[in-house]
């Protein structure tokens, strides 16, 4: 540092010497002088640099390693909210998808979550849709997020809505996206029959019996119901009859008890 100023002072006297001579005209030696002080200035100045240009990146690269950390964690926190979804712990689910928040606002399976299953348990609308617009603000035009977007306009019974982002889902749908698929298929068969159009609301339902694989959200439960409304709509009782058993069979549910008790009674026919 002390050779730095003795330098930086040697420049600067030649330099006034001249001014106040008013010579402008250097000597070989004061010209060498000065350019070595100067060079060696400049050489300085780029050092300095440099090192605020490492410091700026270490700390970047320190940014980069916390964010990185952080979403691991938030990872961790979805593994443990799908094991606790699987185990029917929906709600303890979610508290688990709000610590993933904390890590990482931004993760999108997060967000999907915590809609999901406020829309699906019919809680917290407001929540829900908060949360699955910002997935699909963060992730455009995946079809599981606008598929929980659908389903949380379905809950919220804003059912042009729901329809309107369920078909935009269903153009794009890549056909090995089978839990899609069947959502999107029953829930548009939901929307038909909530809409009085009782064929079409068949003909999607109907997809839906295809799907014999293991997966909570296949609820066969659910869609032998709504077939059994749709039947009973359309003027085929037998057939009715025939899918409110199912439903039953598979799931204990005063709705179901109560719609297959009226259809008995209108049939002159008892439990």
């Amino acid at each position: 540092m002390a050779d730095f100023d003795q330098r930086n002072l040697k420049a600067n006297n030649v330099y006034n010497a001249d001014i106040i001579n008013n010579n402008i005209t250097l000597g070989k030696t004061e010209k060498d002088e000065l350019k070595e002080a100067l060079d060696y200035i400049n050489t300085s100045y780029n050092v300095i640099k440099d090192v605020f240009k490492i410091g700026s990146t270490f700390s970047g690269w320190l940014d980069k390693r916390k964010d990185e950390k952080n979403r691991k964690k938030a990872s961790e926190c979805m593994g443990k909210a799908f094991d606790l979804y699987n185990k029917r712990r929906f709600m303890d689910s979610v508290k688990e998808a709000y610590k993933a928040l904390e890590f990482d606002v931004c993760n999108t399976t997060a967000h999907n979550h915590i809609a999901w299953v406020f829309s699906f348990y019919n809680k917290e609308l407001d929540k829900a849709e908060r949360h699955s617009r910002k997935a699909n603000e963060l992730m455009p035009n995946k079809v599981p997020y606008m598929d929980t977007l659908a389903e949380v306009y379905y809950a919220r019974k804003d059912y042009a809505l729901s329809f309107e982002v369920t078909t935009r889902a269903l153009q794009i749908l890549n056909v090995s996206d089978k839990d899609s698929m069947y959502l999107l298929n029953y829930r548009m068969g939901r929307l038909y029959l909530a809409a009085g159009d009782y064929q079409n609301a068949m003909n999607f339902l109907a997809k839906t019996l295809n799907f014999n694989y293991e997966n909570e959200i296949f609820d066969r439960a659910g869609l032998y119901y709504n077939i059994a409304l749709t039947f009973n709509a359309l003027g085929n009782h037998d057939k009715s009859i025939e899918f409110i058993n199912g439903a039953i069979s598979l799931r204990k549910n005063e709705q179901f008890a109560a719609f297959r008790d009226s259809l008995l009674k209108s049939r002159g026919l008892s439990g």
